[in-house]
């Protein structure tokens, strides 16, 4: 069951976060992802599906092509016993673990709405607003508009992506965005600007983007950092946890 929630997951997030970052094959068995607009680790980072034969090699290969597109390179590893030897090599190489990406799986659903708070999928037109409000939410300036916007553009095309926005009192308040493959729905972006924190806004988006994955029968999974102490709050809405892997770089 940890490995089909596991493959699914990954697929998912790879071609999700392919609108925000370049993608690229590091090594056999691996899939990468690039950019210099997002330096963070989420969008420069190398996953393998399944361990390599020769983990030190494929490591040394990886490493080579993040060089070459002079990105600071990262590794995703999955927390299971058969990706042990890959940590291992990860480890001699000098790469040290900086956070953890836990994955959870939706089994009981729990959501409350917040009052006052109306929630709504978002078309072309807004997505210009979504991203603003994403900025907001996440980073608490715009200043990476163009970059968000020609991301978010660019998933709207590919067909597999909706966005949704929150809003309290008529005031831009939150945002999610989902991604559909292969009978999952990923969850992204859930975020709430810092003056409407607490009202409930991430939890009624939740229950929106429920409500969607439910008429189409799909699972419904998201991605939680470690370091930003969210868990509790997804396990309290019904989540639970499916796996985790290791964020591990060298800097």
């Amino acid at each position: 069951m940890t490995q089909r929630i596991e493959l699914a997951d990954e697929y998912n997030e790879i071609g999700w976060w392919s609108n925000w970052a370049k993608l690229f094959r590091p090594t056999t068995g691996a899939i990468g992802l690039y950019s210099r607009e997002f330096p963070e680790p989420l969008f420069n980072h190398v996953v393998f599906l399944k361990p390599p034969p020769l983990p030190g090699q494929a490591l040394l290969e990886a490493i080579e092509k993040f060089r070459a597109r002079r990105v600071p390179p990262s590794f995703f590893v999955q927390k299971l016993q058969r990706f042990k030897k890959l940590r291992t090599s990860l480890s001699l190489l000098g790469f040290r673990p900086k956070d953890e990406l836990v994955v959870l799986e939706l089994r009981r659903p729990k959501f409350e709405r917040g009052q006052g708070i109306i929630c709504r999928q978002v078309g072309e037109g807004q997505l210009e607003l979504w991203s603003r409000t994403y900025l907001r939410a996440f980073y608490g300036d715009e200043f990476l508009l163009p970059q968000v916007l020609s991301s978010v553009k660019r998933a709207t095309k590919r067909g597999r992506s909706k966005f949704f926005l929150a809003t309290h009192k008529g005031s831009p308040s939150g945002t999610l965005a989902t991604y559909r493959k292969n009978g999952y729905i990923g969850v992204y972006c859930v975020g709430t600007v810092p003056e409407k924190r607490g009202k409930g806004v991430a939890s009624t988006l939740l229950s929106t983007a429920h409500e969607y994955v439910l008429k189409r029968k799909d699972a419904m999974i998201l991605q939680t950092f470690r370091s930003d102490d969210v868990e509790r709050f997804y396990y309290e809405r019904g989540f639970k946890r499916a796996y985790a892997k290791e964020v591990l770089s060298n800097g």
